[in-house]
């Protein structure tokens, strides 16, 4: 025999792959001022961005900072966010001037806040404070205002609505007009609102 072949194959190592964090975590807003009463606390949780486009590579959860709904920390951050958004949005269609008081906040040292919404300039503005010129007044209460400016719940703002919940003073067509709107179908105004539903504390 001219020898014994070697029947020892050259082993192949796979490289072992890398780990992976399950949770990437968004930077959380400056750190809220504590109130006696604990109103405004940042509380972190975790969430699964419901659009494709933003979990889809990944899948990932996030993890993100939310507020009591009204809150100054909450008002900050919200407008934060629409400044993001700002040139995504598509124009607003139905102009109105309406003045907003939400009464019986169940946090903070007063239990009424006063805002605005704006879309004369083809822009939709919510900020805090009432203008001089608005065609219309109306009074919700907190859980209302909820539905109005983050859930965006239409059925739950009919039912308000019907139970008196909503008084108007001034031009009540203005209020239908923002009401009777078609529903969001921009998908940057859709992510938008899914973020601001996710940075508010559903506990308050």
């Amino acid at each position: 025999m001219k020898g014994v072949e070697a029947t020892d194959r050259a082993r192949v190592e796979t490289p072992t792959k890398p780990e992976h964090n399950s949770v990437t975590t968004v930077t959380s807003m400056s750190r809220s001022k504590m109130t006696p009463n604990g109103a405004g606390q940042p509380r972190t949780r975790p969430i699964r961005p419901a659009l494709s486009h933003r979990a889809g590579a990944t899948g990932y959860a996030r993890r993100v900072t939310s507020y009591d709904f009204l809150s100054p920390e909450w008002i900050t951050a919200a407008r934060a966010l629409r400044d993001e958004y700002r040139d995504r949005l598509p124009p607003s269609t139905i102009e109105a001037r309406v003045n907003v008081v939400v009464n019986e906040v169940p946090h903070g040292q007063a239990d009424t806040v006063k805002g605005h919404i704006d879309t004369a300039t083809g822009r939709t503005v919510i900020e805090e404070g009432h203008i001089d010129d608005a065609d219309v007044t109306i009074t919700i209460d907190y859980a209302t205002a909820r539905a109005a400016f983050v859930t965006r719940d239409q059925q739950e703002l009919m039912q308000a609505f019907l139970a008196g919940k909503i008084l108007v003073d001034g031009d009540a067509t203005q209020l239908l007009a923002l009401q009777s709107a078609p529903p969001e179908v921009d998908p940057a105004a859709i992510e938008m609102y899914e973020r601001l539903d996710a940075m508010t504390n559903k506990d308050n």
